[in-house]
This record gives structure tokens, sequence and C-alpha cells, in this order.
């Protein structure tokens, strides 16, 4: 008898990207009270923080193009 595979539910995309939100947001506001900084200092913070997430992104799409043309000329060989 073949084992089952269990499938599971994929989360939506909406709900992992408000709970995200929710969890940067928390974490900002933990910032702001456990530090105590003006939000113009916190600005600068976050701001560099972007940059980095936008150098990551930038890689993801980069490493996801390379994949995909991989596969696809994989999928022409065939």
């Amino acid at each position: 008898m073949p084992k089952e595979e269990k499938k599971t539910v994929a989360r939506p995309l909406c709900l992992e990207m408000r709970d995200a939100k929710a969890e940067i947001v928390g974490s900002v506001n933990n910032a702001i009270q456990k530090r105590g900084l003006p939000c113009y200092i916190l600005r600068g913070i976050l701001e560099e923080i972007l940059t980095s997430v936008k150098d990551v992104e930038k890689n993801e799409i980069a490493a996801a193009e390379q994949q995909y043309a991989a596969a696809l000329q994989e999928e022409e060989k065939k």
C-alpha cells in the first residue's frame, strides 16, 4: 500500500504580508519604547535597513532570473 502524502495548504501571501508588517511595526515600536530614540534618528536607521533589504531584493531577483533561464534551457533540451 503506497504511503499517503500529507498535503499542506499554502498560506495566502496577503496574510503573510499582513503579519510580517505587524511584526515589523511591533519591533519598531518596541525599539522606540526601549531605546527612547527620537524619530529623526529612527528614520535614519530605518533607511539603512531599507537599503539593505533592497540590496538583498536585487540579489534574489538576479538569482531567480538565472534559475528561470537555466530551467528554460533545460526544458528546450528535452
